[in-house]
């Protein structure tokens, strides 16, 4: 069998709203170390559960997931099957998704870093401001490079398949526009993670965590 990868989506493209901060949320696809015991196995038929915190109609599910999934069903012959479950179907919360591949009650899931907070502190890096760029191409290979070579302990009980990142962030708001860091004292904020958190708590606002 061929070796299979999952190429980072891309993501890049203008912004129509303006940024206060390059902010950007960093995500892994990691998979049980059990998936890969010895090359016996794949003469036997597999299913593997596949779970993330999306809704089952999301871009990433439908352009990203279930293409991938077919496509290596169509390389193994069928002997290799993925089940994508979206929407946290399986059980849980999207922050318990690392506990269940290394737990083994799920094979496969897509995790956000920033859901984890001070457990996968080297890849927080790549959250705070400034890092990311407005091309998420670019900056997820370079995220691919760091963990490589500065973070792969930290993920060391699953197999990571790929890491990656959307680009710099937007702040969304359906009063007047935040265009400068005054702007958003005294408001409270959905922020995707406390190293973001903390930028805004920073400058006056009241970060509340997206988990």
């Amino acid at each position: 069998m061929r070796r299979l990868g999952l190429s980072a989506p891309s993501t890049d493209g203008a912004h129509r709203s303006q940024r206060l901060r390059q902010l950007a949320r960093l995500v892994c696809l990691i998979g049980s170390l059990a998936l890969w015991p010895n090359s016996a196995s794949l003469a036997q038929e597999r299913v593997l559960r596949f779970h993330h915190f999306l809704p089952e109609n999301s871009p990433q599910q439908q352009k990203i997931f279930l293409p991938w999934s077919k496509s290596i069903a169509e390389a193994s012959n069928g002997k290799l099957r993925i089940s994508v479950a979206g929407g946290m179907k399986l059980g849980g919360k999207a922050n318990e998704l690392l506990a269940q591949v290394e737990s083994g009650y799920v094979d496969i899931a897509w995790i956000v870093a920033g859901y984890l907070p001070r457990k996968l502190i080297r890849l927080e890096v790549f959250e705070l401001p400034f890092i990311a760029s407005s091309r998420a191409s670019v900056t997820s290979q370079a995220l691919f490079e760091y963990y490589e070579t500065h973070a792969r302990d930290e993920l060391a009980n699953v197999r990571v398949l790929n890491v990656w990142c959307l680009p710099s962030g937007v702040i969304l708001n359906r009063a007047e526009p935040i265009l400068r860091p005054v702007d958003a004292a005294g408001r409270v904020m959905r922020v995707p993670s406390d190293a973001i958190g903390e930028l805004f708590r920073h400058i006056g606002a009241t970060p509340r965590i997206a988990r």
